[in-house]
């Protein structure tokens, strides 16, 4: 019996294709917005699980140069013979092949300890060190590598990072033409040795950053992206609740005729089931592939915005493992489940004469609007709560999904007293006040949809809002920043002091800079010695500030930092700042917060004078250059000429511009996509309630055709409805986005990356919004109304007839 009630259940689908293909689009769209940016961070996170197992020891120090970027290998002998436990590592780039890295170590001395466990199994030494030699990489930088003809004999390790090739140090040296050099040495175990070993040699003893710190620096950007595809996976299944909401109206008198033959509402409600787990896997399956094609399309942004923001390198391909299928198949299944569950209570909680009752849903109904009364009541607490009792970045969110879900459940109320104002009017064409009337009735049926568009519109223009503000900030911000108009890098190879007399006689100004990175609270924190020259203080972006900071400055008994050490260590101006050295510590005041926009790290900027005095041994490599403008490209073919330096030295403040404004484009285009994605799934889900409820319509518009209201005008007054629920629906979501791009801008930066932006309003993006969802409000009526225009007369009158 129940094979036949399934068969009867599942055989509306069969009268109703397009409803069962709107749930498949629905429920695959849902799958795929999640699963793709799942799939992109599950990539990310890869990629530095398998990065923190490369060049691992039990110390996180190096042994690096003071002043460039390589040193003499004799240097490593010397060191040895000393007792330092090191092995030496040299790491450079081919012009011919982009994005990769060679890397090159010493197998005997590194004893073990600074492979994969994978890649000392593998290791013969006779392969290693003979010819021809053989490299080691991960499959996809293996692929690359082979079909670009540059390398051979290369061994894959599956759990190896893509973007780097392992060798023998002596053949990398060869390849990167640094015979004799080496980036660095690492300590294979704790060592308290003379430092005066290293000063000696021009080295220095430098804590390394590890991977897990950037695992720890990109978190708050994978979260925004989680968030973004939540959303996006919602609004999806918006079309999904939809559809299955009217498919339960017009089944009711199937379940009817079943409960009154003795068929039960539990077996009813398997049944059910059955028939939304067979549509969700087929959706889900079918989602997966689509998200997967999503996330290949975004990761190229992502892995560019990871590198330019954090120094993070993810691979440019996905790999995802068989139990990552399974979750995304899942995340499809689990919303369908939450779709039908709403429907099934209903079903659960009537009388079996009663489930074909209109009455008796209409009641339920009026019960749900109070209930979403009291749940606005109660997400307001919540918010109000988080405002003043919490904080942090989870908190964030949700002040952001409360807000999203109130005006949602609010929408239809506000709708229906918007259209209420109509009722002060009277009316003198019959026609007029049955309109409006009906306008207000058709609320309710098409909530879910309008719902579905407030999200997608209000996010837009949240999101859209708050790119905005930070594309019209950081503008402003990196001319700021970047007043020198050229930048210059000394390898180690070169002469400085000659470069610097040769740059004297062309400079207005030479403004050295130095940097050392520490650790301070467990914060990654880059210290910056620099010369207070009126560059800065005419130009510096500066945020608060002592009257007089930068005389404090320049008497080198003050420090400035950026905005996001500020909020981490809770330091206001005045406050007393300690810094420990291997020199000892100290205390300067903080005279001045600035903005860093994009440094996901805290900074400090110290005197020049200062910063020597507790780092002695790091000398300025790096230099900003005043000079005229006009001068830069002639002065830069002479430091090539001269002295031997390459582009990858010498940058100009137009360079640095397009480059930062190029990482952060890629990041405005996941977000855009994504933008998009959404208000189409939204214009899909709006599509999904005018075309499934096209047949009921025809049915309440059988009397107007028979007073004498034509065809043509009952199309135009149905055009004219929906267009009037989706401009007032848009006009609504005007201030809701305006509120997330405030939570945005003012909780959400904050909390993920502790800078705070201006916010800008741009109104001819809403403007434009408006023009785009009357225009999907158009492409979403167009096929109920040429339906409704090819129904003959005898056709509206039957369905008429039916439907009473």
């Amino acid at each position: 019996m129940n094979f036949i009630s399934l068969f009867a259940i599942m055989s509306h689908w069969k009268r109703k294709p397009l409803q069962l293909l709107l749930i498949v689009l629905g429920l695959t769209s849902s799958t795929a917005l999640w699963t793709g940016i799942q799939a992109i961070n599950a990539e990310a996170k890869k990629s530095y699980a398998q990065a923190t197992s490369i060049i691992e020891s039990e110390s996180t120090l190096s042994i690096v140069p003071k002043v460039g970027d390589y040193f003499d290998e004799n240097h490593f002998s010397h060191l040895r013979k000393l007792g330092w436990p090191i092995t030496p590592i040299i790491e450079g780039n081919l012009k011919e092949i982009s994005g990769i890295t060679i890397v090159g170590i010493d197998p005997i001395s590194s004893m073990g300890k600074t492979m994969l466990p994978e890649f000392s199994e593998n290791l013969k030494l006779k392969d290693f060190l003979g010819e021809p030699f053989t490299k080691y990489s991960g499959p996809n930088t293996a692929k690359n590598l082979v079909e670009k003809h540059h390398f051979k004999n290369i061994t894959v390790i599956n759990n190896m990072p893509e973007g780097r090739v392992f060798m023998d140090i002596g053949k990398a040296q060869s390849l990167l033409k640094k015979k004799g050099k080496l980036s660095r040495m690492r300590l294979l175990k704790s060592y308290t040795g003379n430092l005066a070993d290293l000063t000696n040699l021009d080295l220095i003893l430098e804590e390394s950053i590890q991977v897990s710190d950037l695992a720890m620096l990109t978190e708050s950007f994978h979260l925004n992206l989680t968030a973004f595809g939540f959303l996006s996976y919602l609004v999806a299944l918006f079309i999904v609740y939809s559809t299955i909401g009217l498919a339960f109206e017009q089944r009711k008198g199937i379940f009817r005729t079943l409960r009154g033959v003795g068929i039960t509402a539990k077996s009813i409600s398997v049944i059910i089931l059955i028939e939304t787990l067979i549509i969700a896997i087929f959706s889900g399956s079918l989602g997966m592939v689509f998200g997967y094609i999503l996330a290949s399309m975004l990761l190229p942004d992502v892995a560019t915005t990871l590198s330019g923001l954090f120094g993070a390198q993810i691979g440019s391909s996905l790999s995802l493992s068989g139990l990552f299928w399974l979750r995304g198949l899942g995340a499809g299944t689990l919303g369908a489940a939450i779709c039908v569950s709403h429907f099934l209570w209903q079903t659960f909680a009537l009388h079996p004469l009663a489930t074909a009752d209109k009455t008796a849903w209409e009641l339920n109904a009026t019960r749900n609007i109070i209930y979403k009364i009291f749940l606005i009541g109660a997400l307001l607490i919540l918010v109000l709560y988080q405002i003043f009792f919490e904080s942090g970045l989870l908190s964030a969110f949700i002040i952001l999904g409360s807000v999203l879900i109130m005006a949602t459940l609010a929408l239809p109320a506000m709708l229906w007293l918007l259209l209420s104002t109509t009722k002060l009017k009277k009316f003198s064409s019959p026609i007029s006040t049955w309109f409006w009337a009906d306008t207000r009735q058709q609320i309710g049926p098409l909530s879910i949809s309008l719902m579905a568009l407030m999200i997608a519109l209000s996010i837009n223009i949240g999101v859209s809002g708050m790119v905005g503000s930070f594309r019209k900030t950081f503008t402003n911000w990196l001319d700021q920043r970047l007043i020198s108009e050229m930048y210059l890098k000394v390898p180690a190879f070169a002469d400085t002091e000659k470069i610097l007399t040769f740059l004297s006689g062309e400079a207005s100004a030479i403004l050295p800079i130095t940097k050392k990175t520490v650790r301070i609270a467990n914060n990654v924190v880059d210290i910056i010695g620099f010369s207070p020259h009126e560059t800065y203080s005419r130009h510096w972006p500066l945020i608060t500030h002592q009257p007089y900071s930068w005389e404090t400055i320049r008497t080198d008994q003050a420090l400035l930092i950026n905005e996001q050490l500020s909020r981490r260590l809770k330091k206001e101006i005045g406050d007393q700042l300690k810094i420990n050295t291997m020199k000892g510590s100290f205390r300067l005041p903080v005279v001045a917060v600035y903005s860093d926009y994009g440094n996901p790290k805290g900074q400090i900027m110290l005197p020049l004078k200062t910063f020597l005095t507790y780092y002695p041994d790091i000398k300025p490599s790096q230099f900003a250059i005043r000079i005229d403008k006009h001068k830069v490209p002639v002065v830069k073919q002479k430091l090539k000429e001269k002295f031997g330096l390459s582009e990858n030295h010498i940058s100009n403040q137009d360079q640095l511009k397009r480059l930062s404004k190029k990482i952060f484009e890629k990041t405005f285009n996941i977000t855009d996509s994504l933008s998009v994605l959404t208000l189409t799934v939204a214009g899909i889900a709006l599509f999904t309630s005018l075309i499934t409820l096209s047949d009921n319509r025809r049915g309440q518009l059988a009397p107007l055709w028979a007073i004498g209201v034509s065809r043509n005008d009952l199309i135009k007054l149905e055009m004219l409805r929906a267009f009037i629920l989706t401009a007032l629906t848009t006009l609504l979501a005007i201030p809701v986005g305006i509120l997330i791009s405030f939570i945005l801008t003012k909780h959400v930066n904050v909390q993920a990356f502790d800078w705070q932006l201006p916010l800008f309003l741009f109104p001819k993006d809403w403007i434009k919004l408006l023009i785009l969802s009357i225009l999907i409000t158009f492409l979403a009526i167009a096929i109920p109304a040429y339906r409704l225009y090819k129904t003959s007369p005898s056709n509206l009158l039957k369905v008429f007839a039916y439907d009473r």
